[in-house]
């Protein structure tokens, strides 16, 4: 699988989701961050605490790897993706369209009040991605390159 193909189930992988873990570095310290997401195409939207040790780690250092998958019973059934990019926090004129995406896709979260007025969203632009999809053959990756490594939020 490659090209176009390869592109659709990607962002189709990533639409029927709803979970990433997103891994970051200051240089010494490497963590983990499991959070739910939004997207649009094969970009990735997360919120976050401005003052949270992520955002605080993404201001010194923007570069990311991040996974979404599950947990199989089954190797042969396994998919999913990890992909390389960039975090970029994205610009407050765009949070309220995100806070709508966000309460589309999880409804639930506005009888929780909502996401906090004070929160950030995080645009992922990736860069390469790895599909998983072990009903095509055991141990199957194919690699995607982004060729365009652009914010496309203006959507």
């Amino acid at each position: 699988m490659e090209g176009e193909e390869l592109r659709k189930s990607i962002q189709e992988y990533i639409e029927g989701h709803n979970v990433c873990t997103i891994a970051v570095t200051d240089g010494e310290n490497p963590s983990a961050h499991t959070m739910y997401y939004v997207s649009h195409g094969i970009h990735i939207y997360l919120e976050s605490d401005p003052n949270s040790q992520k955002i605080h780690v993404l201001n010194a250092n923007p570069r990311i790897s991040l996974t979404i998958d599950e947990d199989y019973q089954d190797w042969r059934q396994i998919k999913g993706i990890q992909l390389f990019g960039r975090a970029n926090l994205t610009d407050e004129r765009h949070a309220p369209r995100l806070q709508e995406a966000f309460s589309r896709k999880f409804p639930h979260i506005n009888d929780l009040g909502g996401i906090p007025n004070h929160h950030i969203f995080i645009e992922v632009i990736p860069e390469k991605i790895y599909y998983m999809d072990f009903t095509e053959k055991f141990g199957q990756r194919n690699i995607y390159y982004v060729d365009e490594k652009k914010s496309v939020i203006n959507w």
